[in-house]
């Protein structure tokens, strides 16, 4: 498919709020009310400008609107409707505009008898095209004050908000579906951050800060869908977009990130450590933000691993005192990857001292984690379980730990975090002694991780 240069879903947007009007002044709702609501994640301009169809949003903000206003699901069905006609003419644009006939071949909605196969082309041309942009040799310095203009472009505030919707949607939506959207919004936006780089305007920064968080979020989406090597090269390309940016907030939370998915990944541990090791120095005068929290967090995990109990130890203490820093808005902002709530840092405390053996120090983690964490983070929950497990086992508890890790397997649905769970159960095993690993329950243990692994299903008995 051809794109088509005259195609403008303007009109589509502005029937869809429309309609949303229509349903909120039905329900009794004002545009004030309806932002006020706990479902609704976003303020009553954006109603507003939705309403109009100035703005454009994604479909988390529809379904939410849906369950709000009783309408059994139709505005998002409309969505729907209209984010496939998008989709379609986005991919063929982006393929028109691909790097060369040497890359790979992008995704097409042809081609649904191969899913993983589709969604890694998707991510090698994103990569393809990703190595000769931004990074080319003869750009101007943005920050050379020389070369930057007074004014950015409108236009990154509305990156900058697609950003923010996209955290609250990372962690609800299948990540086989987010991938997508994901690989063409980081296209759209890496060919204007290049533009902007070339002309020295002040937009370049922030464009490179939506590009950093972007190119992190299809990280960690291929790294669950076990596209491991895709996703190494997509860290890298984000470390290198939040260079640009100079974001002292964007920086470390790429980093923190990349460490944290770099466990999961088992890439190895001294190289996660050493760019622990970088980033923290790098942002050690700035102020706490989600990002250096996550840094510190994923440096204690990596530390804990290495046997390095007296360094992780520190980094959790150093963890300690940036969270108690943290803006209200980071550590209230439950829902979003953005944001920073206190069960994160129990969650850090809880795998670093289970990982050391430090079970007593784990038990108390793990109790506040599982008290702070909401029923709806069943993956998070099934983390902490599984942390429990293992201290059960180390401590001499083998059958009720592989009994414990079993439950908790059996009550979580895998389908987006598989690769973060499994790689958690991996633990508990070893953490069983070699003299006891011939036990029936260890391998029906192991047998049962591996089900799960190759997409089966079944209790521990």
């Amino acid at each position: 498919m051809a794109p088509d240069a005259t195609y403008d879903p303007s009109g589509e947007w502005r029937l869809l709020g429309q309609r949303l009007a229509g349903y909120r002044k039905a329900a009794g709702y004002t545009q004030r009310a309806l932002a006020a609501h706990d479902r609704i994640h976003y303020g009553r301009s954006t109603i507003a400008n939705v309403e109009i169809g100035r703005q454009s949003i994604g479909r988390a903000f529809w379904e939410s609107c849906d369950a709000v206003l009783g309408t059994g699901g139709a505005l998002a069905d409309d969505y729907d409707h209209i984010a496939r006609f998008i989709r379609r003419h986005r991919i063929a644009e982006i393929k028109t505009a691909g790097p060369g006939p040497d890359s790979a071949p992008l995704a097409t909605e042809s081609d649904q008898d191969n899913t993983m196969g589709v969604l890694r082309r998707t991510v090698l041309l994103a990569l393809a095209a990703a190595g000769g942009t931004a990074f080319g040799s003869g750009l101007p310095d943005p920050a050379d004050s020389r070369t930057v203009r007074a004014r950015p472009p409108a236009d990154v505030d509305h990156w900058e908000e697609t950003v923010w919707e996209y955290g609250y949607s990372f962690l609800t939506t299948p990540h086989e579906t987010l991938l997508t959207d994901l690989c063409l919004d980081q296209a759209t936006v890496r060919r204007q951050l290049s533009v902007e780089l070339g002309a020295g305007t002040s937009a370049a920064l922030p464009l490179a800060a939506v590009a950093a968080q972007l190119t992190a979020l299809m990280a960690y989406c291929s790294t669950n869908l076990g596209f491991t090597r895709e996703a190494g090269h997509l860290w890298r390309f984000a470390r290198k977009y939040a260079d640009i940016s100079q974001d002292d907030k964007i920086r470390p939370w790429v980093s923190g990130h990349e460490i944290m998915s770099g466990i999961y990944q088992e890439r190895p541990l001294d190289v996660l450590a050493a760019l622990a090791d970088r980033a923290t120095a790098e942002c050690r005068s700035s102020a706490p933000s989600a990002g250096k929290a996550e840094l510190l967090g994923s440096q204690a995990e990596v530390l804990s691993l290495l046997g390095r109990d007296r360094d992780a130890q520190d980094a959790l203490e150093a963890l300690a005192e940036t969270y108690e820093n943290l803006p209200g808005s980071v550590t209230g902002l439950r829902d979003s990857f953005f944001g920073w709530p206190e069960h994160r840092m129990h969650h850090a405390r809880s795998f670093t001292s289970s990982m050391t053996g430090h079970t007593t120090d784990a038990f108390s983690a793990q109790k506040t984690a599982l008290k702070l964490y909401p029923t709806t983070k069943q993956v998070s929950r099934c983390q902490i379980n599984l942390h429990h497990a293992r201290c059960l086992v180390l401590n001499g508890e083998i059958s009720e730990g592989l009994r414990h890790a079993g439950d908790a397997l059996d009550g979580v649905d895998l389908a987006t975090w598989k690769v973060f769970v499994l790689a958690v159960a991996d633990r508990i095993t070893d953490a069983v002694p070699r003299g006891e690993r011939r036990r029936a329950d260890v391998r029906e243990f192991g047998d049962l991780v591996r089900r799960y692994r190759s997409g089966g299903r079944q209790v521990l008995t």
